[in-house]
């Protein structure tokens, strides 16, 4: 008896399109078929990101439904494909998004085919995370946000994705950072409300320095960094300073350390407040404060000497400066004149009503 053979013939449309000796190869066959003329649909494009300080977490809207690569690339090296393409939401490391200190971007690219290559495209979406922009630390720190963006004539909106700041907000397409240390912010710009970018913000710590702060621009007794280290008698008296701002009549004097305010350095002048943030001054002598009817506050956290002035009695330093409120010191001046408060302290509390703060 003759075996016979089947064989297995695909038509469409009254046209044969494959023979086939197994059924299988003759489904496939019609499969294909179909998706030549009915593509899968094709549509990818990201929903939003989150950042939890280490990972990425990326998500696609729930209409994409193309199978699809996922490209990980940067302005100067163009894409690496993330092999094998991850399930939604996708994780990467922060580490390997910023690699290399160019602006990084995440491509997703549909296709209608299960294994795409990037000729295979269909659709695709990117988010741009921009290269981190450094930003001088003022204490509180003001950025207008981008108001328009390419590719986008929708609804502009902003989030805060993370940051390590004490706080940072967005009100009305500006973003407040707060805080004196270093810090990184990471904010999401949106196109309709689906992720368009990533703007990352790095805040150095803020730097400190001597504050001194007077009635008005026109007492301040010096307008150079030379005059400055002058007037304080730098180098003698202590280190020099090695920068300073001006801001109105508030001097901020930087770089210096172990200085000593010299005896009457301030005398009979339109000083305000003198704040230590630095930790600058270690010590002061008789009288330098003396006379300053318009000093309100006296901010000295560092001095290291046992006392202020020559001894632990009443060295003038704060004589007849009736307007002071606030004195900060060390906690060992409360016991510097033999289990007593310095005596220039006492005469500030007691005859000038100033309130002591040990630190």
């Amino acid at each position: 008896m003759a075996y016979c053979k089947p064989t297995y013939t695909v038509l469409r449309n009254g046209i044969v399109i494959a023979n086939h000796t197994t059924a299988e190869n003759a489904s496939a066959a019609v499969q294909a078929d179909i998706a030549k003329f009915c593509p899968t649909p094709c549509n990818v494009q990201f929903l939003d990101v989150a950042f939890d300080g280490t990972e990425w977490t990326i998500g696609l809207t729930p209409d994409s439904t193309a199978p699809f690569l996922l490209l990980l690339g940067d302005s100067e090296d163009g894409n690496i494909i993330i092999s094998p393409a991850p399930d939604f939401p996708a994780t990467i490391a922060d580490t390997d998004l910023f690699a290399g200190g160019n602006q990084q971007s995440i491509s997703v690219i549909g296709a209608t085919t299960e294994s795409p290559g990037e000729d295979d495209a269909c659709s695709s979406d990117t988010i741009n995370f921009n290269y981190p922009e450094i930003i001088a630390n003022t204490g509180e720190v003001e950025l207008l946000l981008p108001t328009s963006l390419d590719d986008c004539t929708g609804a502009i909106t902003y989030s805060v994705l993370y940051t390590n700041a004490t706080t940072a907000q967005i009100v009305a397409g500006t973003l407040t950072i707060t805080d004196n240390d270093a810090t990184t912010t990471y904010v999401g710009i949106y196109c309709d409300g689906l992720i368009h970018g990533v703007y990352v913000y790095e805040v150095p710590a803020l730097s400190l320095g001597l504050r001194l702060t007077y009635n008005s621009e026109g007492d301040v007794p010096a307008n150079d960094l030379a005059a400055w280290n002058t007037f304080f008698n730098l180098p003698t008296n202590g280190t020099p300073f090695t920068s300073f701002t001006v801001s109105g009549a508030e001097v901020t004097l930087f770089g210096g350390a172990g200085i000593t305010v010299a005896t009457s350095l301030f005398l009979f002048s339109s000083l305000a407040k003198f704040e230590d943030d630095g930790g600058i001054v270690v010590s002061v002598s008789n009288g330098c404060f003396a006379f300053s009817a318009s000093l309100t506050t006296v901010y000295l956290p560092a001095i290291s000497t046992p006392y202020i002035g020559f001894d632990a009695t009443d060295n003038n330093i704060f004589a007849n400066c009736a307007a002071l409120t606030s004195i900060t010191v060390p906690t060992a001046l409360a016991t510097a004149d033999t289990g007593s408060p310095d005596g220039d302290l006492v005469y500030a509390a007691g005859t000038l009503g100033a309130t002591i703060t040990y630190v």
